[in-house]
C-alpha cells in the first residue's frame, strides 16, 4: 500500500510539473505574441500613416511667406552654422555685397581646408558654399517646391517587385525669421501589403545648428 501510494504520488508529481511548464510555456509565447503587436502599433503611431505618394510639406504660400519675412528682416549681415551629412560648416555673409567668409569647415570632424575668416572666398568656391547660406537653402527649397509641382502626381522613383518607394520632403522655416533652418529628403520603402512602411534619409539633410544676425 505505501509503494502504491508513493508512485501515485510521484506521477501526480511529474504531471503537476509538466502541467506547469506547459502553463509557463504558453505564457512566455503570448507575452511575446503580445510584445511584438505592442511593438508594432509603437511604430506605426511614432510614424506618420503610409500615403501611396511622394509629398512635400510646405505649400507655395509658406513657401513665399517665409521669403517675404526674411526680406522685410532687412538682415545686411549675418553669421550661420549648419551640418550636412560630414560637413560642419560655418560662415559669415554679407547679403549687400555678396560676400562669404568661411569662419569654420570640419569634415568628419577634421578641419577641412584653409581659409582666412577676414577674406571673402573666391568666385570659384561660391556655389559650393552657397547652398549653407540663407539664400541657398531658400532657393533649394523652392527647387523642392518646384519639382513636386512639376510630378503632377507621378512618383519620383517606380516600384521594385514587392516594394514601392515614395519621397518625404520636410522643409522647416524659423517662424520669427523666416529663414529655412531644416531641409530633408525622406524615403519611405513600403511593402505591398502596406502593413508597415520603413523610412530612411535620402540626400543628406541640411540643419541650422546656429545663426546669429550681425548688422
Amino acid at each position: 500500500m505505501t509503494v502504491s501510494t508513493s508512485r501515485t504520488q510521484a506521477t501526480t508529481d511529474i504531471d503537476d510539473t509538466g502541467r506547469k511548464r506547459t502553463l509557463i510555456g504558453a505564457i512566455l509565447i503570448l507575452a511575446l505574441v503580445i510584445a511584438c503587436v505592442v511593438t508594432v502599433r509603437l511604430y506605426k503611431l511614432a510614424v506618420p500613416e503610409q500615403v501611396d505618394r511622394d509629398t512635400i510639406n510646405i505649400t507655395a504660400s509658406d513657401y513665399e511667406q517665409a521669403l517675404n519675412k526674411w526680406r522685410s528682416a532687412n538682415v545686411v549681415e549675418y553669421e550661420i552654422s549648419t551640418i550636412m551629412a560630414d560637413e560642419e560648416v560655418t560662415l559669415r555673409v554679407n547679403q549687400p555685397e555678396n560676400l562669404i567668409y568661411v569662419l569654420r569647415h570640419y569634415r568628419n570632424n577634421e578641419p577641412y581646408g584653409a581659409f582666412d575668416p577676414n577674406i571673402p572666398i573666391m568666385p570659384s568656391q561660391f556655389i559650393k558654399y552657397k547652398i549653407y547660406t540663407v539664400d541657398g537653402m531658400f532657393e533649394l527649397a523652392k527647387q523642392r517646391l518646384d519639382f513636386m509641382q512639376s510630378l503632377n502626381g507621378e512618383r519620383i522613383e517606380p516600384s521594385e517587385e514587392e516594394f514601392d518607394y515614395f519621397h518625404d520632403y520636410i522643409i522647416q522655416f524659423d517662424p520669427s525669421t523666416g529663414r529655412p533652418t531644416y531641409i530633408a529628403d525622406k524615403i519611405r520603402t513600403a511593402h505591398r501589403l502596406r502593413e508597415l512602411t520603413w523610412r530612411a534619409s535620402g540626400v543628406p539633410a541640411i540643419e541650422v545648428k546656429g545663426f546669429k544676425i550681425l548688422k
